[in-house]
């Protein structure tokens, strides 16, 4: 289980960097770090449906009543970053602010939230530290060049992460209802 030190250290690694002790440190590498880890962690978590950051709840509608195009509003939890998915699949929705719009009563809602460090898996650890080195490198080495080779290699372990998350479970089964066979 990666810390946020832990993490970011494995980035100061990646730039050649000397190790910090804490995000508290009095130095650039502990300041930048401290500054950018919290941003960086949640772009990362909201690339994709990591199986570890994923939540399921059941929203009901609020008292509000959109002003046209919806009849219902339903309040994102607090630690959502991006909704990922509603079931049943065929239900309109839209996200405005942290708000769901839709023509429902209640929602199923699959969601990315905040998930803390002791969930991360290790692929992802490396896709977020790299992620981190990628953003950091220029402040830290005034090197471009490293800059992009770290984003290649960012982009590379951010598809080979995504590849292992999406593996885990077994594989969703979609039914054709009558509506969609009628076609054929």
């Amino acid at each position: 289980m990666a810390s946020k030190v832990d993490i970011c250290n494995s980035a100061l690694l990646k730039l050649g960097c000397d190790r910090i002790n804490s995000l508290t440190d009095d130095n650039v590498r502990a300041r930048t770090c401290n500054d950018r880890y919290e941003l960086l962690k949640d772009e990362v978590l909201r690339s994709a449906p990591w199986k570890f950051a994923l939540k399921r709840i059941t929203l009901t509608k609020t008292v509000n009543v959109p002003a046209f195009g919806y009849e219902a509003e339903f309040q994102l939890p607090s630690d959502c970053l991006r909704p990922w998915e509603i079931d049943p699949n065929y239900i309109q929705w839209t996200q405005e602010g942290n708000k769901i719009l839709a023509n429902e009563d209640t929602i199923n809602l699959k969601y990315i939230y905040k998930a803390p460090e002791s969930n991360f898996d290790t692929s992802f650890v490396e896709v977020l530290a790299t992620r981190m080195a990628m953003d950091m490198c220029y402040k830290l080495t005034n090197s471009v060049s490293r800059e992009q080779e770290l984003r290649s290699l960012y982009l590379v372990l951010l598809a080979d992460a995504r590849t292992f998350s999406a593996q885990s479970g077994q594989q969703e089964r979609y039914i054709s209802e009558d509506f969609t066979i009628v076609r054929y």
